[in-house]
């Protein structure tokens, strides 16, 4: 069980504050609900039941685990799909995992193919740009909310720490 004022990571959302912890009553089914504020969205608040909530939910990595990610990306795989069909399923099921690794194999992915299609002078992907994003927030997020450090500032601190190595 997690408790009040800690950080975590909530499916899709991504980083979250556990608000509180109290018996709430939906639909005439009373039982205890964790409240959530996305660090990153002050205008939504989130109820999920204690027991059996339908999306992943995991503390989030410490600042050691967060250092260490970072110094690790530059070996970090792309990801590889046999065809489209198959990158759009896996994207889907990548962005649920709640797995650094597999968010930044699939930024990885996305961004080597918009290189392809930009040296030859076709036009950016509206989707794969969108799909990064998504998967860029929840990453960064993460790493962000673990080092203490600004969303708006992540990139530029992973490049900065990436380019002393």
């Amino acid at each position: 069980m997690f408790q009040k004022d800690e950080i975590v990571v909530y499916g899709i959302v991504g980083v979250c504050k556990v608000t509180d912890i109290s018996e709430l009553d939906f639909m005439a089914d009373k039982k205890m609900y964790y409240t959530l504020q996305p660090l990153y969205d002050d205008n939504r608040m989130i109820y999920t039941p204690v027991e059996g909530h339908k999306h992943k939910m995991r503390p989030i990595i410490s600042k050691e685990e967060a250092m260490k990610f970072i110094d690790r990306l530059p070996t970090i795989e792309c990801g590889k799909y046999a065809n489209e069909k198959e990158r759009k399923e896996a994207y889907h099921e990548i962005l649920l995992s709640g797995n650094l690794e597999r968010w930044a194999s699939m930024i990885h992915f996305i961004y080597q193919k918009e290189q392809e299609r930009a040296a030859k002078g076709q036009k950016i992907s509206t989707h794969y740009m969108e799909e990064m994003k998504s998967v860029e927030k929840l990453l960064l997020g993460e790493l962000a909310a673990a080092l203490d450090i600004p969303m708006t500032q992540m990139k530029s601190y992973i490049n900065t720490k990436l380019s002393c190595v």
